[in-house]
């Protein structure tokens, strides 16, 4: 059907987490230094949670990838669009 998918673990949203470098250029941070992310002309969608950022392109075809994903619909502190 026509469902949102939703991390179900850590390690899974882990794989989504971000890290800003100090000049300010954003990796995921499971990538190494010097693999900076690119948002394409759509942007991806972000959570904030706890200080950490998580983002991923937002997919509308089933399964979904919503801002209710990273945390499976629990509250986050920040939700918005990085492009």
């Amino acid at each position: 059907g026509d469902t949102v998918h939703y991390c179900t673990d850590e390690q899974e949203r882990e794989t989504y987490r971000l890290a800003i470098e100090t000049d300010g250029r954003i990796r995921l941070a499971s990538q190494s230094a010097g693999t900076y992310l690119t948002t394409g002309p759509n942007g991806w969608i972000f959570v904030l949670r706890d200080g950490l950022l998580y983002a991923h392109e937002k997919r509308t075809v089933p399964p979904r990838f919503h801002h209710s994903t990273f945390f499976a619909g629990e509250c986050v502190e920040v939700a918005g669009l990085l492009v």
